[in-house]
């Protein structure tokens, strides 16, 4: 009985949603396809790049790669690859708009894409501050009072929490109170 209704369901489907199936696929499908490949292509066309296919509709995205249909659909997209075409002049230049490493990477992802790649990160990045912190006991224990309790201390700070826990502090650790 439950083979028949499975084929039933199998029959009511339109034939562009699941693509063409052959005998036994049904485990292979994915229950929660929920586009036509028409759909998926209609939507890709509004997009310019991959990256604004991806943020604005990730499960059109996705979907198109579960259907084997993503090449296809995404052929029109400018491909944006900016990691070639720099020269080291060129990356130190940019990089000296960023006072850490932090910017530039967020700034300028490619250029150091580019920096990194090509080994020459420590260079083009040696004007910046560095924001490595190092911790010790005093330190973990005044970051610790920012923070209600350990989980928060750990989502905000994890390497100060991190650092408490390494050296089997954490039970020594005061949180602020909390506000009633």
């Amino acid at each position: 009985m439950e083979q028949k209704k499975l084929q039933n369901l199998l029959d009511s489907l339109d034939e562009g949603i699941l693509g063409t199936r052959k005998q036994g696929d049904w485990d292979r499908i994915s229950k929660n396809t929920k586009y036509s490949e028409s759909q998926i292509f209609k939507e890709a066309k509004k997009y310019n790049t991959l990256g604004e296919f991806q943020i604005a509709n990730i499960s059109m995205y996705r979907a198109s790669k579960r259907l084997g249909i993503f090449s296809q659909a995404t052929s029109h997209m400018k491909k944006l690859i900016r990691h070639e075409g720099f020269t080291k002049k060129q990356v130190h230049e940019i990089a000296l708009n960023f006072s850490n490493r932090w910017d530039f990477q967020k700034g300028d992802n490619p250029a150091y894409a580019w920096a990194k790649i090509n080994k020459v990160l420590d260079e083009v990045c040696s004007h910046m501050e560095l924001q490595r912190q190092y911790w010790d006991k005093e330190k973990v224990m005044k970051e610790a009072l920012k923070y209600k309790n350990s989980t928060e201390f750990y989502k905000y700070n994890g390497s100060a929490y991190q650092w408490a826990r390494k050296n089997k502090i954490t039970k020594e650790l005061i949180y602020k109170e909390k506000s009633k």
